[in-house]
């Protein structure tokens, strides 16, 4: 299984690695409006990182799943509060930020669509393994920072925010690799697969089809998606303890 996980990451990963080679530097100057300087939202990624350690910590420290998710739902949404305030001062008024990192007014629309597919599986979820009202508020914690708070935080911020200017100094390859691994850091209480899905799937290969299609939306959906089924996997397992 690990070795089969293991293949099929690698060749993810090299297809990413050729595709943007390929498009080469010339997508970057797409991007005119990302005007702003690496080192003004690098705190940012701090936030992120202090993020993760703390939710570790307490993960530890908290055996209970629905206390843990109960305190994460708060982390999360002061530093989304964090990202959100920092890029607004960053992003010239000019420009706008959703008009610098490529989101378009009918890319809620698509999130909302996919978003209601994945809540009306979940409840098909539920419904079947009849969950009691008391874990109610433990899954809409657990369902909205897994399909929406961190998809969202993430993309914006590593492929809407570092991927252009990173690469404008470094070249897009060697930017996508280094976004890539900087996303994988806040993670590092992971598995060694989670790990290797952040960098390759969620990293790489979220890098290409961003520089492909100028449209932040698309690799949040890639995110949300994948979070999906691994969160459906997630979500059997609790079931049986529950």
């Amino acid at each position: 299984m690990f070795v089969s996980i293991s293949i099929k990451l690698f060749i993810i990963a090299l297809i990413s690695v050729f595709l943007l080679f390929k498009n080469g530097d010339k997508q970057i100057a797409i991007f005119e409006q990302q005007d702003w300087a690496v080192n003004k939202i690098l705190p940012v990624y701090w936030a992120l990182a202090v993020l993760s350690l703390v939710s570790f910590v307490t993960y530890r420290l908290m055996p209970n799943k629905f206390h843990q998710q109960l305190l994460s739902f708060p982390l999360t949404v002061a530093v989304g509060v964090i990202l959100f305030t920092t890029l607004r001062r960053v992003v010239s008024k000019q420009n706008g930020l959703t008009k610098a990192i490529g989101l378009k007014k009918n890319d809620i629309y698509y999130f909302i669509a996919v978003g209601l597919i994945q809540i009306v599986a979940v409840a098909i979820l539920l419904h079947k393994n009849r969950i009691k009202f008391v874990h109610i508020p433990f899954l809409l914690s657990y369902v909205s920072i897994t399909l929406i708070c961190w998809p969202v935080i993430e993309e914006v911020y590593y492929r809407g925010m570092l991927l252009i200017p990173t690469s404008r100094k470094v070249g897009l390859l060697a930017g996508a690799i280094l976004i890539s691994m900087l996303q994988v850091l806040p993670h590092f209480w992971q598995d060694i697969p989670a790990l290797a899905i952040n960098f390759t799937v969620f990293g790489l290969f979220g890098c290409y089809l961003y520089i492909k299609t100028r449209r932040i939306i698309v690799p949040v959906l890639l995110h949300s998606s994948l979070n999906f089924f691994i969160m459906l996997r997630e979500l059997q397992s609790i079931f049986h303890r529950l």
